[in-house]
């Protein structure tokens, strides 16, 4: 019954039918490297996301089709769930071994680590400041003004990025294949088989020979 559901993005389109996942769009890149995620997984990662099956284009749109696995997200796992903090140990302990299987089948040498390392921050500064400015060309607000929790002022937006950034370039990049939106609405849980799928992965994570070695 949840595959008659389906809930995406305005400019994707989605269909489940027979088992099988059909996402299309008219941003053609973009589902473009989501398919090249999937299909340049190294062997050792391919058991964390379904099965690809195809990407063909269809006049002005792209589509491709997946494995359809009935399994819950995380998201409504936690909101519908009303699970124990042991569940959510067992879920923090298989993300974090898929984080670091993520991080092992990447051998990099030094060139390759200081690229890495450089992505990683125009990956913070970059497309923090154009999402930024993206949300405050569109709704109108001013984002060098100061903000306000439930009464409480608050610091501007523009603080805000200030102060993440600071405390988020403190630490180093670790190379690996990047996912680009790894939350708990892209990641799907198999009770039986006690492991994690992914979905969704972004178009910033892949690149056009393969899946991206990136800060993570």
């Amino acid at each position: 019954s949840r595959a008659k559901f389906t809930t995406q993005r305005s400019f994707n389109e989605l269909e489940i039918c027979d088992g099988v996942v059909v996402k299309a769009s008219n941003q053609v890149e973009k589902l473009r490297a989501e398919a090249n995620w999937f299909t340049s997984l190294p062997h050792s990662l391919k058991r964390y996301a379904p099965q690809f099956i195809r990407m063909e284009m269809s006049g002005q749109k792209v589509f491709y089709e997946l494995e359809y696995l009935p399994h819950l997200p995380l998201n409504e796992l936690y909101v519908h769930g009303g699970l124990p903090p042991m569940f959510w140990r067992r879920i923090f302990n298989l993300a974090n071994k898929l984080l670091n299987d993520f991080q092992k089948v990447v051998e990099l040498t030094n060139a390759q680590l200081e690229k890495v390392q450089d992505d990683f921050v125009k990956l913070l500064t970059a497309k923090t400041g154009e999402r930024l400015a993206q949300y405050a060309n569109e709704s109108g607000r001013d984002i060098f003004g100061p903000t306000s929790l439930n009464g409480r002022v608050m610091p501007s937006l523009k603080q805000i990025e200030a102060e993440c950034l600071t405390a988020a370039l403190c630490l180093s990049a670790k190379p690996g294949v990047l996912h680009g939106d790894f939350c708990f609405s892209n990641i799907l849980y198999d009770s039986r088989a006690n492991s994690l799928k992914l979905l969704d992965p972004r178009h910033g994570a892949h690149c056009s020979n393969g899946v991206r070695a990136h800060g993570a």
